[in-house]
């Protein structure tokens, strides 16, 4: 199961000022989507799932089907989904924030990695220190000067 990542970025979106509805159906398209950005739910199934009028989810569903003018992504017209003619859709920015998303994973990733080596020579450094006569820990140079 994919994924889907919802940032602060989304509450300066114009799909968040579109109104609640609206706002209900992006954030299920969004959690709906696979691992490619398709999506095969409709209006009539989220109808039955929050026992609303069709007619009223439709009207919120069609909010992401017709051009934006005010949105920032002017991919499709502002459009947040394209129909892909099976009766699926595709989320227009959703290779957008799958690459953002990678690129934070990665450099998390990354600096994990370079903390652990950190660590890692540390302990081989003090271990080093240790076998080759060096000071020692705390606790030995106590011992040593009684």
């Amino acid at each position: 199961m994919p994924y889907t990542p919802l940032d602060h970025a989304a509450l300066y979106s114009t799909a968040f000022r579109t109104g609640a509805i609206e706002w209900a159906v992006w954030t299920a398209i969004l959690a709906a989507q696979d691992s490619d950005g398709n999506v095969a739910i409709n209006p009539a199934f989220l109808a039955v799932q929050w026992s609303m009028d069709e007619s009223e989810v439709q009207k919120a569903w069609d909010v992401h089907t017709h051009p934006d003018p005010k949105s920032k992504n002017i991919e499709h017209d502002g459009r947040r989904i394209i129909p892909l003619g099976d009766g699926r859709w595709h989320v227009v920015s959703f290779d957008k924030y799958k690459d953002r998303y990678r690129k934070e994973v990665r450099s998390e990733q990354l600096r994990l990695a370079k903390q652990k080596q950190r660590l890692r020579e540390k302990l081989e450094r003090e271990a080093k220190g240790l076998t080759e006569g060096g000071n020692g820990s705390a606790e030995e140079q106590e011992e040593d000067s009684e």
